[in-house]
């Protein structure tokens, strides 16, 4: 099992640094340009233009240091062999799931900043996968382990950034 954290942990790392890198960018410029679609905004401010491509450039920085050390890890580890274009659709992917998780939260009318458990914390991992899979695709039981994973460690993290005071809420 521990084998299995560990693969499923190097292969999602670039995704998960691309989604949790944008609060430390502290971006000014929305993504919706401040548009409505009806009575509530398309995005917010919560997602901008630089937090999103800084994700994106951060996630896949961290994927080009994994591809870097893979060369000089263990190969009984059986760790994913990344390549720049899996840790950039993985990192896009994050940040595409992520902007389309709060365009679905503003048309049911939640707003920047409420919580809405697991659709928050899995969003970006589901357009990750899927965005990710022309280059690979994981074997079912390491699809099965991140949905499990995610959610605590979104949970974890989104804590710590809140104790660190980068964000209001703690999720």
């Amino acid at each position: 099992m521990f084998s299995l954290i560990l693969q499923s942990l190097w292969f999602i790392a670039p995704a998960y640094i691309a989604n949790a890198s944008p609060v430390l960018l502290k971006g000014k410029r929305p993504l919706d340009f401040g548009r409505r679609l009806g009575k509530n905004r398309l995005l917010g401010d919560g997602k901008t233009w630089e937090g999103t491509f800084g994700g994106i450039a951060i996630g896949t920085l961290f994927g080009l240091a994994q591809i870097y050390a893979q060369d000089y890890l263990p190969a009984n580890l059986n760790l994913v062999k990344l390549n720049l274009t899996l840790v950039l659709l993985l990192s896009a992917g994050a940040l595409i799931g992520d902007v389309g998780g709060s365009f679905i939260k503003r048309r049911f009318g939640i707003p920047r900043g409420q919580h809405f458990p697991l659709f928050d914390q899995l969003t970006f991992l589901i357009a990750a996968l899927i965005i990710s899979s022309p280059a690979y695709r994981p074997e079912i039981s390491m699809i099965i382990l991140l949905f499990i994973m995610t959610p605590v460690v979104h949970w974890a993290t989104n804590n710590v950034a809140y104790i660190l005071k980068l964000k209001k809420h703690p999720w």
